[in-house]
């Protein structure tokens, strides 16, 4: 079992429906989600039998459009990766380096699950579950739930992505800006290499809900990437991100995403907890949960698009 030491953050606020924290075997911290209610919405089959709900509230900082964001961000410590002490001006090369590092391994192939729960009018809607392969800049994503979209496939080569729905041998081109459930597009769940997109630029510090946070503008390398500009909040503590805004072609905020908890797999800390939100439409959101980290020794072919109709 993984050890979890956990620093709270201020940001927001979440409330969960009694009804689903009753038959956990703990509930909330604070109105935070807590992993035996997060893993009792992953594993219940039955998206009508439990909802979650969340009132509008006001933010301050934070638009009021976004509606409610999670409370806190939990943090596992690892001396290893978090950087308290910031500098006159940090590098904006290494802060991304360092955000590439909370999805993944930049030197390794290596899995994880994926587990996302949309919500509208704040009332859960979709969901789904996914196991995903990275290999450098190739991710291969294999849909395990439900039964009806079981063994659907995602394949992403660089800036290329295809689907293959099960029972056709047909393969389609598809865009990573394209929503796959809820607030969630196909480039949110193959994977990030943010060092690779985009280029990145310290544009100085500003306070948000009372803590300090560096201010990290991304901008894309070319057309082809998901979003054109990204701009990340990181808690000038330890350089984790707390707030990240993604815009897009047009220049409009399309999405922002509150990273609200963090986690060691294997001595390596890791995004476990994230909510996107949808900045026009009040009461959208959907959950990213990430779990089960692991350096794996993973066989090229298996990213080529030819193996999808195998």
């Amino acid at each position: 079992m993984n050890k979890l030491t956990t620093i709270l953050l201020p940001i927001g606020l979440v409330f969960i429906n009694p009804a689903l924290c009753a038959e956990a075997t703990s509930t909330t911290v604070n109105g935070q989600i807590t992993d035996a209610v997060a893993q009792q919405l992953v594993n219940n089959p039955v998206i009508s039998e439990e909802k979650i709900t969340e009132p509008a509230i006001n933010n301050g900082s934070i638009n009021e459009a976004v509606g409610p964001v999670p409370e806190q961000t939990e943090v596992a410590k690892t001396d290893s990766q978090l950087n308290p002490q910031l500098s006159a001006e940090p590098d904006a090369q290494q802060l991304l380096e360092f955000i590439d590092s909370l999805r993944g391994y930049q030197d390794q192939s290596f899995t994880f699950d994926l587990s996302n729960i949309s919500f509208k009018d704040n009332e859960q809607k979709h969901r789904n579950k996914l196991a995903v392969k990275v290999l450098s800049d190739a991710s291969l994503v294999e849909f395990t739930a439900p039964a009806r979209s079981k063994g659907r496939k995602i394949l992403k080569q660089a800036q290329n992505m295809w689907i293959r729905f099960p029972g056709t041998r047909n393969v389609l081109r598809i865009s990573p800006a394209q929503r796959l459930l809820g607030e969630a597009s196909n480039g949110d769940v193959t994977g990030t290499n943010f060092s690779e997109d985009y280029t990145a630029s310290y544009q100085g510090t500003e306070m948000l809900n009372d803590k300090q946070v560096i201010k990290l503008e991304l901008n894309a390398k070319h057309d082809k990437t998901t979003y054109k500009q990204v701009m990340f909040y990181l808690d000038s503590e330890n350089n984790l991100p707390l707030r990240s805004d993604f815009y897009a072609r047009s220049g409009k905020l399309a999405k922002q995403a509150y990273y609200t908890k963090f986690k060691e797999f294997d001595g390596d800390l890791k995004l476990h907890r994230m909510k996107l939100v949808d900045p026009i439409v009040a009461g959208s959101y959907t959950w990213m949960m990430f779990d089960n980290y692991q350096k794996q020794d993973l066989d090229s072919a298996i990213f080529h698009k030819d193996a999808l109709t195998r």
